[in-house]
């Protein structure tokens, strides 16, 4: 069964309209759905970032965890969601920090910043979502994009919001 996204409006609104994941059609001009892209990093700076699985769009490339806001969700509730089936991580309540939100044609997405000591050896990677995961630095991030490793819409969320994630830190460099 398809994937159901709620849709809103130019306000954020809902609508009452849904959306099928996969729909050949775009969705409509003035509607919007909602996507999470959730930033994990150590108290240090250091960003988790998992590979995806070949077979997706964008396969063998880095990105954050993330993914669609599914009908009848908030969007803090698909970043927790997300984060527990796509990595095995289950932060408490109030512990993801809001970040903002870009706006594209046809969705929102909200960006949240999760502070922990990660255990690479501890995930639990979806096995048909993410292939690997690992601690980057800024610097090795800057280098995974100029490969050409990293699908391009996560780099720019994470250039757009590196100062806000130092800030939250009290860190000089990511």
């Amino acid at each position: 069964m398809a994937e159901i996204w709620d849709l809103y409006d130019v306000h954020r609104d809902p609508t009452g309209e849904t959306w099928a994941r996969g729909t050949k059609a775009s969705i409509p001009r003035g509607r919007y759905h909602l996507i999470v892209s959730i930033w994990t990093m150590t108290p240090e700076g250091r960003v988790l970032i998992t590979r995806r699985h070949d077979k997706k769009s964008f396969g063998g490339l880095w990105e954050n965890t993330g993914g669609a806001v599914v009908s009848g969700e908030t969007s803090i509730q698909a970043a927790y969601r997300e984060l527990g089936e796509e990595i095995g991580l289950h932060p408490g309540k109030k512990e993801l920090i809001y970040l903002g939100d870009i706006w594209h044609p046809g969705s929102i997405v909200d960006t949240y910043m999760y502070v922990t000591d990660v255990d690479l050896s501890g995930l639990e990677l979806q096995p048909d979502e993410v292939v690997d995961a690992k601690l980057a630095t800024g610097e090795e991030i800057e280098r995974i994009h100029a490969a050409g490793k990293m699908v391009p819409s996560v780099y720019k969320t994470f250039c757009c919001y590196k100062d806000n994630m130092k800030e939250v830190l009290g860190v000089e460099e990511i």
